[in-house]
């Protein structure tokens, strides 16, 4: 009752004072000028693509490739000129080079072309409708979930996750799988979800590996924080001053970031790696990757026609990486890390170019 009463005292206070400020006319509410505004739009235009690709494309259809991508099987290189016959050479001879096996997402520019080379300038958004359906779906079960007596959120999550399932596992196979001429680049909803009781016993466990790693990478820093004496950023009052004498509050700052950090490369990123290669298991036979893939998982998957479960259990889904690839899979995120810290400093200081020149040309908005 108090709590109501509260919130209802509050909403009258702010209509109160939002009236009186819109009487008053007060700068901040002044409309802003034409010039202002097609600067602000113009920005929108030129830099909304920008922060959706590393936002979306970079951190999620990227990572998802790499860990679905199996490497190719060692080859002996054909020769690649006339005079490569096969005949003994001097050793002193350079080396006419051949093309390197090297994975597809190895490289970002690599990734990059070949989604534009088979979607074009939807590459971009690739697989994003099923992102706002799982976004939905997920938002409902979190609701519901997390209306019930004695549920605490997280664990609202962890239901919500797996109820989401079916919708994730969509999206996996939206991204991994290569469009067959003259059809849309990924299948309707309902063809990847149809067999709901495969898809549920082969991602539940997976899913809770990856929400407890989540879970821990986020509570053990925070743990050590207070541990360490760290001070806890208050929402209520984010602006109120650290003590300027406190010299260790850098290097617990450093350490705590570290801990997350460490946690996450350790415990979030092999969950989510597994997680997305068993939803990968359950593409359709009939349907080609736009990375190589191995079905049979190097011989550890039974298909269904004789017997088999028909997907990747978590234990192989982990055992198909190799060294090399889960080198390959942390430097993709490293440099994705540093391509958006790149980006966000870039387009910060090009706005604040931009409405420094403004002011002066036409003044404060």
């Amino acid at each position: 009752m108090f709590e109501t009463t509260v919130n209802v005292g509050h909403a009258v206070a702010k209509r109160y004072l939002a009236k009186r400020y819109m009487e008053e006319e007060p700068p901040q509410f002044k409309d802003i000028d034409t010039a202002h505004l097609l600067v602000i739009l113009a920005n929108i235009i030129l830099f909304l693509p920008i922060f959706f690709t590393v936002w979306y494309t970079l951190h999620h259809v990227h990572t998802t490739l790499a860990a679905v991508e199996d490497p190719l099987p060692a080859y002996e290189p054909l020769p690649l000129s006339p005079e490569d016959d096969g005949t003994p050479k001097d050793p002193n001879d350079p080396v006419r080079g051949s093309n390197p096996n090297r994975p597809v997402t190895s490289s970002l520019r690599a990734t990059s072309r070949l989604l534009k080379s088979v979607l074009g300038w939807r590459s971009i958004f690739h697989g994003f409708g099923y992102v706002i359906i799982l976004g939905v779906v997920s938002g409902v079960a979190v609701g519901i979930f997390n209306a019930l007596p004695f549920v605490p959120f997280s664990i609202a999550h962890l239901f919500a996750m797996i109820v989401a399932a079916p919708f994730s596992t969509a999206w996996v196979h939206a991204i991994i799988a290569a469009p067959t001429p003259g059809s849309e680049p990924a299948k309707t909803l309902r063809s990847p979800i149809r067999p709901l009781r495969k898809i549920y016993a082969a991602t539940w466990f997976p899913i809770f590996l990856f929400w407890a790693a989540s879970n821990a990478a986020v509570l053990f820093p925070t743990l050590l924080g207070r541990l360490i004496g760290l001070p806890k950023l208050d929402p209520n009052h984010p602006t109120e001053p650290l003590d300027p004498e406190d010299t260790s509050i850098i290097p617990k700052a450093i350490c705590v970031a570290g801990v997350a950090l460490g946690l996450q490369m350790l415990l979030v990123v092999p969950a989510n790696t597994a997680l997305k290669r068993v939803q990968a298991s359950l593409l359709p036979a009939d349907e080609d990757t736009l990375v190589p893939f191995d079905r049979s998982f190097g011989g550890r998957i039974e298909p269904e026609v004789v017997g088999g479960r028909g997907f990747a259990t978590l234990g192989a889904a982990i055992k198909t990486v190799p060294y090399a690839s889960w080198v390959r899979i942390y430097l993709q995120r490293v440099k994705i890390f540093f391509v958006s810290i790149a980006t966000y400093i870039l387009v910060g200081m090009a706005l604040a170019v931009q409405f420094a020149l403004l002011q002066k040309v036409t003044g404060p908005a």
